[in-house]
């Protein structure tokens, strides 16, 4: 079961149209607001155009991340705003 449906991909300055063709139609492919920043751009990019009060940044070489890792993260971000309502 996926923790999200909500998909973003922040890909530098690279055209979306090589990406469409791989990722799901839901999946939102944006360019980095501030390319030159490097990695810190795509993580302000992605910070900026999120509509969730939580999200979780990994990098293309962590494929095989363990969800219950995302989500034991989320639940701990929950408590320690004092967040109960996704409990």
């Amino acid at each position: 079961m996926p923790l999200s449906d909500d998909i973003m991909i922040i890909i530098g300055n690279k055209s979306a149209e090589e990406f469409k063709k791989l990722l799901p139609a839901s999946a939102k492919i944006l360019n980095d607001f501030y390319y030159t920043m490097s990695p810190v751009g795509g993580l302000i990019t992605a910070a900026l155009s999120i509509t969730k009060p939580y999200f979780a940044a990994l990098a293309v070489d962590m494929p095989l991340i363990n969800p219950k890792i995302i989500e034991k993260l989320y639940f701990m971000a929950q408590r320690s705003l004092g967040d109960n309502s996704y409990a």
